[in-house]
């Protein structure tokens, strides 16, 4: 979940008498997956917004630069964090940032931030971070979820954002027609869906009676995504749910991609805002990184978020070199402590293009190599040593042909390679 502040009401008239939500979108994705088509309107264009160039950075054609600003109190760095960041994730009442953002960089693709889960109430200016207000849910009391004692659920930690029933459909229509028509009138590129969740464990203390079991949640996931997707589609508006839990139950968010522009996983391969904790275990870090090349797989982009402080440059370069390994023009990658704008010098190094796939040694090591440069991480839990193949500079090394790489760490290096083998 990211949550800022939240804080506009329109009203869509609709009956409260829904039959509990299904879905016929598959549990999981298939062994071998076929590359998707491009999503269509319903007139069989290809909505603009879908046309979209690769994510592409200044350093490599791999993978771009992403920066999610959403908290009060924001360092906002303009115009100098627009010139370097490819994709944003921002309140709604920063239309005024991101028209500054879209000046200094017009190909930036601005996504605004809306709950797809929960409501909040609307502040004094009428904003809401939320598709759904709850000045709304109001009059529409069914959406509200509640617990066995009828009682109404909040969110863990936040107590203003009370849970919905998404599926419901006359929530979802309500939730698509009040987005669409947001992002439409203020000029936004789509929509980050916050607390796209495949489970409920870490949001409600109490399970809804309607869905007591996150099986039941995950269907009614489904069936959201399934009405609220093609409707953005349709208005050419990109559609990002943010997956919480993603790297835990990997079928279940691949799952939620087939009516989506693609995905985020808030806590990719670490999580928490302290340096050298919160790294994810070897095997989790594996799903996260087939989870990333799935998503490209499908032709959709994937959103890369991990967490640590904002001077933890250990954590930058593993996580962005992370993506490097599997992205393909498709995913950005941002280092997030709160707000702050952070960015380090591995950002910069121009690595070129991917020369193929990626590898992995014997002992756990993966690596990729580009035309001028390459990249190694080491996820596991022990200390490592990789041979290079080349000479390569970079995070203070120069010409080396070997590095030791400590756990949960990486390298991402400018040079050129003998050879693309392992040890």
């Amino acid at each position: 979940m990211l949550i800022g502040v939240t804080v506009a009401v329109a009203l869509v008239a609709s009956d409260d008498g829904d039959h509990p939500a299904t879905s016929t979108a598959p549990a999981s994705p298939p062994i071998a997956p076929a590359r998707a088509a491009p999503p269509r309107s319903p007139n069989g264009t290809i909505p603009d917004a879908l046309r979209a160039p690769a994510f592409r950075s200044a350093a490599t054609a791999a993978a771009g630069q992403l920066r999610v600003v959403l908290d009060a109190r924001a360092n906002w760095n303009l115009p100098a964090t627009a010139r370097r960041h490819d994709a944003f994730v921002i309140q709604p009442w920063w239309t005024h940032r991101k028209d500054r953002i879209k000046a200094t960089r017009p190909s930036a693709q601005v996504l605004v931030h809306k709950n797809l889960s929960g409501c909040s109430y609307h502040d004094k200016r009428g904003f809401y971070s939320t598709g759904v207000s709850c000045d709304q849910a109001d009059e529409h009391p069914g959406w509200y979820l509640r617990d066995s004692t009828g009682r109404k659920i909040t969110f863990m930690d936040y107590p203003w954002l009370y849970a919905m029933d998404l599926g419901k459909p006359s929530y979802q229509r309500a939730w698509a027609h009040n987005v669409v028509k947001e992002l439409v009138r203020n000029g936004y590129d789509g929509v980050w869906m916050d607390n796209t969740d495949t489970t409920m464990k870490y949001d409600f203390a109490n399970y809804p009676a309607r869905y007591p079991t996150d099986r039941a949640w995950r269907a009614a996931t489904r069936s959201a995504l399934a009405h609220i997707g093609p409707r953005l589609t349709a208005a050419g508006k990109l559609s990002i749910p943010n997956i919480g839990g993603w790297g835990g139950f990997p079928s279940v968010g691949n799952s939620y991609l087939q009516n989506v522009s693609g995905g985020a996983d808030q806590k990719f391969v670490k999580w928490g805002y302290h340096a050298g904790s919160g790294y994810a275990t070897e095997g989790r870090w594996q799903s996260q990184l087939d989870n990333l090349k799935y998503t490209q797989s499908q032709g959709k982009y994937f959103f890369a978020n991990t967490e640590s402080s904002k001077h933890d440059e250990s954590a930058a370069v593993y996580g962005w070199a992370t993506v490097l390994l599997g992205s393909n023009g498709r995913a950005v990658f941002t280092l997030r402590h709160h707000s702050a704008d952070t960015w380090f010098p591995e950002y910069r190094y121009k690595i070129g293009r991917p020369t193929g796939s990626e590898s992995v040694n014997s002992d756990g090591v993966h690596r990729r190599v580009f035309t001028k440069g390459i990249v190694v991480v080491n996820p596991t839990s022990g200390q490592r040593s990789a041979k290079l193949h080349g000479s390569y500079s970079g995070s203070g090394l120069k010409d080396v042909h070997r590095v030791t790489l400590a756990p949960h760490s990486a390298y991402v290096l400018t040079g050129t390679t003998n050879s693309a083998s392992g040890d």
